[in-house]
């Protein structure tokens, strides 16, 4: 996908990377220190991860273009949605929303790990965002007739009929603030997994997000 980069947003990007380095020097700084407290550091190896992924992002963004489905290899997609939700359980205490996971064991499957992380992420934040006053996220992960199903529910404001033919359009937001990029993003990556995306909702009750991941 070719597409003109403002001279403003390239600046932008500059000066989001140059922190970002930073705070990867930070962050390994207090992995060191951490010596011999092996969870605290793997909460440290997991967020310089997280800026790795950033960064790769800003990256790919300067380059014109986004290529799939180079980056695949061997993995299981319950590994993935575990390290999300370690880093999203949190924010869910935060927001009075009460996380249920069920992770079952699913067969290994080709997978671009830090492609599917940016999906799920984006899934998963706006479940969050959508409930505000608080409720229930539901993540679950099982094989079934040969495919791994994600599903991702949630009791938040839900999205009406009319919304929901275009959540996945290049540019559509319904948020005041919002790029209208993210799910067409997640879209184009699971197509890339030959996944099947299901999304149901009703308004004021919530939305559930069934992913079907097959073998490739």
């Amino acid at each position: 996908m070719k597409k003109d980069i403002n001279p403003f947003i390239m600046e932008l990007v500059h000066e989001i990377r140059s922190p970002l380095t930073g705070l990867s020097v930070m962050l390994d700084s207090i992995h060191d220190r951490l010596s011999g407290r092996p969870d605290e550091q793997e909460l440290i190896v997991k967020a310089l991860y997280e800026v790795e992924r950033l960064e790769n992002l800003l990256s790919e963004y300067l380059t014109d273009t986004i290529t799939y489905p180079s980056g695949f290899f061997a993995g299981k997609i319950e590994n993935i949605i575990g390290d999300i939700l370690l880093i999203t359980e949190k924010r869910c205490e935060k927001n009075s929303i009460r996380l249920i996971k069920d992770l079952r064991d699913t067969e290994m499957r080709m997978v671009n790990a830090p492609k599917l992380k940016q999906v799920f992420i984006n899934i998963i934040n706006n479940a969050i965002e959508s409930m505000p006053d608080g409720g229930a996220l539901t993540v679950s992960v099982a094989e079934e007739e040969s495919a791994a199903v994600v599903t991702v529910t949630d009791t938040g404001s839900g999205i009406s009929e009319s919304e929901l033919t275009k959540i996945f359009d290049h540019g559509y937001t319904s948020k005041p603030d919002g790029t209208g990029i993210g799910l067409h993003t997640a879209k184009k990556i699971l197509d890339a997994h030959r996944a099947e995306t299901l999304v149901k909702s009703e308004k004021n009750k919530g939305t559930e997000f069934i992913i079907r991941f097959p073998q490739i």
